[in-house]
């Protein structure tokens, strides 16, 4: 989102064509207007997480969880619109989300035993800052028994038990498809709104589920990619 709202302020002016990857909320993050208005010569592919169905897999996986948390870069715009989604979303279910916020990376430890001692569960939305660290936040969740569901599929290799989430690869390939629209086939970039990917995906860290006390058949899981 950051890169994003830099190449906005690059182009501004001018009548250079701009198109935006995995950003949450660009009309939150002021990159267009609207979601089906470029008028700024700006389009692009969104990144929202299907926060219900994530904030449902921590109900599936224990039906009595009171507490989930979330840790996230106060500095990032794409997260604070994510934290207040899914806070509104997990009242409907339930759920209370505990929040603790970071400004670096060497904050992730405390925040992680923050957590903890309040929540059953880590929600890892799609933050920057906490992806650069995922293994070691999937580390320290798994030593503190908290359930990890992330929006990013990519995690779940690093160790975070489950994703129901986007794909980023897919989410770059859209992209590249509009970005050919534009500079190869010529099209006016007023005539493609805002797009999202619809292709989620499920995947299990198999040995995160084992030392967390799950297997392969619970429910949770059904559907499910497994990987070692």
């Amino acid at each position: 989102t950051l890169s994003a709202q830099a190449a906005k302020q690059a182009i501004k002016g001018t009548d250079i064509p701009m198109v935006f990857t995995a950003v949450t909320d660009p009309v939150f993050s002021q990159l267009v207007p609207d979601l089906n208005v470029t008028d700024n010569n700006i389009t692009g592919v969104v990144d929202a997480a299907p926060i219900k169905e994530n904030l449902e897999l921590f109900k599936e996986l224990k039906g009595d969880i009171k507490t989930v948390g979330i840790i996230y870069n106060i500095g990032e715009s794409n997260s604070e619109v994510q934290v207040k989604q899914t806070e509104g979303i997990a009242e409907g279910l339930d759920l209370k989300i505990e929040t603790v916020g970071i400004t670096s990376i060497n904050d992730i430890p405390q925040a992680i035993n923050t957590i903890s001692a309040k929540a059953e569960g880590l929600y890892i939305i799609t933050d920057n800052m906490v992806a650069s660290s995922i293994s070691l936040v999937a580390e320290l969740a798994r030593e503190n028994k908290l359930l990890t569901v992330s929006a990013d599929g990519s995690h779940v290799a690093e160790g975070i038990m489950v994703s129901k989430g986007i794909s980023y690869y897919e989410i770059g390939k859209q992209s590249a498809v509009i970005a050919k629209q534009v500079l190869v086939d010529k099209k006016d970039i007023a005539e493609i709104p805002v797009q999202a990917s619809d292709n989620l995906e499920k995947i299990v860290n198999v040995k995160t589920a084992a030392a967390l006390g799950f297997t392969k058949d619970n429910k949770a899981f059904q559907g499910a990619e497994f990987i070692e």
